[in-house]
């Protein structure tokens, strides 16, 4: 085809000109991790990657491990809020959301409520965060919602393990 012929011409013409061709083909793999909460028997950390292979822009993704160290268990957000209360904590997560980041998310994203897969600790606060692409566009950045345990106080289950984190 026309188009064929006329970028194979211009493929010719660079490699003819002596210009180096494709001369930004760096790649990079980076591994990290980030301790976000160690105390009150508490552990915290999140394992971060990010890579460049090619392509319009790096890529980056993380993901989190909590553990409770007392029991030597993982802990889910399932095990930590209470289960009559679950849905509600959901709603407020969903409206602290929206209010920080309804700009920026994919349309689906606002009109369906997100359940969170991805969580960290700190000492003040479970932050929730979600990966590029997740629920929204590359170009949105990050998008994490901190909730300070005051504002889960109702929500989280009163022997487990997230109280000590709020006492």
């Amino acid at each position: 085809t026309d188009c064929e012929q006329e970028i194979t011409r211009e493929y010719q013409d660079l490699t003819n000109s002596g210009e180096e061709l494709f001369t930004n083909l760096n790649r990079y793999l980076d591994l990290a991790y980030t301790v976000t909460l160690n105390q009150d028997e508490m552990l915290s950390f999140s394992l971060n990657n990010s890579s460049y292979m090619g392509g319009a822009h790096p890529n980056y993704t993380s993901s989190s491990i909590n553990a409770d160290l007392k029991s030597g268990q993982l802990v889910t957000l399932e095990q930590a809020i209470e289960p009559t209360k679950f849905q509600d904590f959901l709603n407020f997560f969903q409206s602290k959301l929206l209010a920080e980041y309804s700009d920026s998310l994919y349309p689906e994203t606002i009109s369906e409520p997100v359940t969170p897969k991805n969580y960290y600790l700190t000492p003040s606060a479970l932050v929730i965060y979600f990966n590029p692409y997740d629920i929204a566009p590359y170009a949105a950045g990050p998008i994490e919602v901190e909730l300070p345990y005051g504002e889960l106080k109702e929500f989280i289950k009163p022997d487990g393990t997230f109280q000590r984190l709020i006492e």
